[in-house]
Formats: C-alpha cells, structure tokens, sequence
C-alpha cells in the first residue's frame, strides 16, 4: 500500500497582504479610537482614531503585508510599496501640513517605507525576482525617497492666509522652516495664528521635481545599460 503525502497549498499573497492591512488597519483604529474614551476627557479623543492611527495603520499594515509575501512574490510587494509611498505622501499633504504637529506620526511611516524598499532591493531572494530596469535604478529610487523626507522636513513656508498672526512673524521672513520650530505653533495671544504656516503647493512641486528626475535618472540608466559594448 502507499501513502500519498500532500503538501498544503500556499496561500494567496494578495490575500494575506488583504488580512495584514485590515488586522492592523483595525486594531489601530480601535486603539485609537477607543482609547482616547478612557484616557481622556476630551470628546474630541476618537478623532485620533479617525484621522490618525486609523489611516496610518492601514498603510502600516499594507507594508508589513507586503514583506511577509515579498520572498514568494517580490513584484507585488514592489507594486504595493509604491502604492503606499503615494497614499503616505497625499496624506502628509493633506494632513500632516495643514496639523504640522502630526508630522510626529508621519516620519515614522516614511522611514519605515524606506526601509522596506531597501530591504526589498537589497535581499538576495527579492532582489533576484524584480524587473531589470529596478533593480538597476535602486540606489536613485532609494535617494528619492530620502530626499522628499528630507523636504518634507524643512518645508517652504508662506504667511497665513486666512488672519494675521497674533505674534509677529520673524523679520526677515523665512522661506524654509524646519518642521517643528515654533513658528508653526498657534500664537498665545488673540488671534491665535501662526506665525507661518507650509506652503503646500510649492512643497508638492518640490515632491514632483524629485520623482521626475529620478524617473529621468531611471531612464537614463536604462539606456546607458542596454548599449551594446563596444
């Protein structure tokens, strides 16, 4: 008599990627959400589970989903670390600038983006699956990401638009601010604005200037790669 042995199917990776998202998409939400209740007397507490850790632990969950699947299927999880670069930078340009103390919750996000595209680059097993032309380009790819962080951290700067700060601007006004000066801190006095606040535009056209060149940078690789030797 024999024994056929069957070995279990592996599971879909776009279907853990689904269950690491939402697992710790929700428990985030939940943590943030709920906790605030008991924390806290402020009924504004569960906004932070709606705007903050909700969101941002979505995203999270999305990269941890695609390392767990990245040794089987390192395309997807490319893919998928792009997709969430760029939900990471909407939010930070819709959320994070407009609150700049919410750049406490945001920078974490990007360097842990970062590091899982190096790791993703860099792995002997993940590196081996992805397409030339990336795996070519990583170091500009990298550089990319690090040099939005890097403006995303000391950002252009323009004067409230909608009031007049209640503490004087600095003279000469700044055209760049580091994140956390306390010129981006509401003013003790009345009205209670800043003394300036991002300048969101300019700092996107900042954004998109870096991925161009880096797509520039990309292509040039490629070329200078499949010349043929002379």
């Amino acid at each position: 008599m024999t024994m056929e042995s069957s070995t279990p199917q592996t599971a879909d990776p776009m279907a853990q990627i689904v269950l690491w998202t939402m697992v710790i998409g929700v428990v985030s939400f939940v943590a943030g959400f709920a906790g605030p209740l008991f924390l806290s007397n402020s009924n504004l507490g569960p906004l932070l589970g709606i705007f903050v850790t909700g969101p941002l632990g979505f995203l999270v969950g999305g990269l941890v989903g695609a390392l767990r699947v990245s040794n089987r299927s390192a395309r997807l999880s490319s893919r998928l670390i792009a997709v969430v670069w760029a939900l990471a930078l909407a939010y930070t340009y819709l959320a994070a600038l407009v609150l700049v103390p919410m750049v406490y919750f945001v920078v974490p996000l990007h360097a842990l983006i970062i590091v899982s595209t190096i790791y993703l680059l860099a792995s002997p097993t993940t590196r081996a699956q992805l397409p030339d032309n990336l795996r070519h380009s990583s170091l500009v790819v990298i550089a990319a990401q690090v040099i939005i962080v890097a403006v995303t951290l000391y950002p252009p700067v323009i004067k409230p638009w909608w009031g007049t700060p209640g503490d004087p601007p600095p003279d000469p006004f700044p055209s760049f601010a580091f994140v956390l000066d306390r010129g981006f801190e509401l003013s003790h006095r009345v009205p209670t604005f800043p003394q300036f606040v991002v300048n969101r535009p300019k700092l996107v056209l900042e954004w998109l200037i870096v991925i161009a060149v880096a797509f520039v940078l990309s292509l040039l690789i490629r070329v200078l790669r499949s010349r043929p030797a002379a």
